[in-house]
């Protein structure tokens, strides 16, 4: 009995809880933007993701139910109350965990179902798939709610099989068909897209892209071997507890890679939209500061009344005389004509004549 090694699985296992939670929720979270900013839409992949994350959701709080009455402990170290409560938490986690990979994979298949629906064999192949898959995890689930008859014989008489479905036979069948629906996932894009007019290595990342979510099928596998190890010890609470972990890991990970489409959809029109606000920002920076200067004419009276090329007063002088654009920033607007009186007449000296401006000393000189 090593309680050391016990004591930390059942750490990892509670970091592992808290962790799927967290990162499901996020991938959860940018699917839904990405449908709702993107899409404009919430399709039935949408519905079946967000079922699926409410139902590893609550796999998880269970979980960790499981281990704060003493799952994963030695039978020996609980009372009475605690292992009831211990394998009432194990009944509802094996009953939860049916609907929750059925619901995951049924996002998986419905993603390949969209995007593959081109050549009549890929459509039966992919219905094929699904059909199977809901088939056998509609039985199991209630094989699973009635493997004990009554219910509670699961939790009160847990080492007594009289009454109960054989439980070994029960997970490895579970543990068999969750690799085999892995497996079509995992294949059926590699299938799919052999008829897609890509290159072979785009070929090769949509593959892998749609069908991530099979490569669940390594924690499969280890819960078969483990069923098949621990056969005679397959009671114990410790036990339990791995095979726990292995749903838990298929669950959550095939839950994240079923949102990855959109999360790089997301991505792609991100990158998008910042690709051009940089083009926008270079036109910008690349547009000329300031326009070409208008035609000003320096004349006499004879061209007193001539139009010039800007729309007011305080425009006409501050092409001719640059300070006024520094002292114009600082003025309000009403006070812009006395700010043009005031620096022209700081350069009277200089005769500088701006068209639609009359010089009144000039003028009253010109009469006399």
């Amino acid at each position: 009995m090593n309680l050391a090694h016990d004591h930390y699985l059942r750490t990892i296992s509670l970091v592992t809880q808290i962790l799927c939670c967290s990162i499901t929720t996020i991938c959860l979270v940018l699917r839904l933007i990405a449908a709702l900013w993107i899409k404009r839409t919430v399709n039935v992949e949408d519905a079946f993701c967000t079922l699926s994350w409410v139902l590893f959701f609550t796999y998880c709080i269970c979980t960790i139910m499981y281990l704060h009455y003493g799952g994963g402990k030695p039978v020996a170290l609980l009372t009475p109350f605690q292992t009831r409560l211990v394998y009432k938490y194990y009944y509802v986690l094996t009953v939860i965990y049916a609907p929750m990979v059925l619901t995951v994979k049924i996002t998986l298949l419905s993603i390949l179902a969209r995007i593959f629906t081109v050549r009549q064999v890929q459509i039966i192949s992919i219905d094929v798939v699904l059909a199977v898959t809901v088939t056998y995890y509609t039985i199991i689930f209630f094989i699973k709610v009635f493997i004990c008859l009554p219910v509670s014989y699961f939790w009160t008489h847990y080492d007594q099989e009289d009454q109960c479905l054989d439980k070994a036979a029960v997970i490895l069948a579970d543990a068999v068909m969750s690799i085999a629906t892995d497996l079509a996932i995992i294949l059926l894009p590699a299938f799919l897209t052999i008829s897609l007019n890509l290159s072979h290595i785009k070929k090769i990342k949509v593959s892998l892209m749609m069908g991530c979510g099979g490569m669940a099928i390594g924690f499969s596998i280890y819960r078969l071997v483990l069923v098949i190890r621990e056969h005679e010890d397959l009671e114990s609470t410790l036990v339990y507890l791995k095979i726990l972990l292995s749903g838990n890991a298929e669950g959550g990970f095939a839950l994240i890679c079923s949102c990855i489409p959109a999360i790089h959809l997301l991505a792609t029109q991100r990158r998008r939209r910042n690709s051009q606000r940089s083009i926008a920002s270079m036109g910008e920076l690349l547009r000329p500061s300031f326009p070409p200067p208008p035609a000003i004419e320096f004349a006499g009276p004879a061209s007193h009344h001539a139009q010039a090329h800007v729309t007011s007063t305080a425009q006409r002088a501050s092409l001719v005389v640059p300070e006024l654009q520094d002292r114009a920033a600082s003025e309000a607007a009403s006070d812009s004509n006395h700010c043009v009186r005031e620096v022209l007449l700081s350069r009277r000296s200089e005769r500088v004549h701006v068209p639609g401006w009359r010089d009144d000393s000039q003028g009253s000189s010109s009469e006399t």
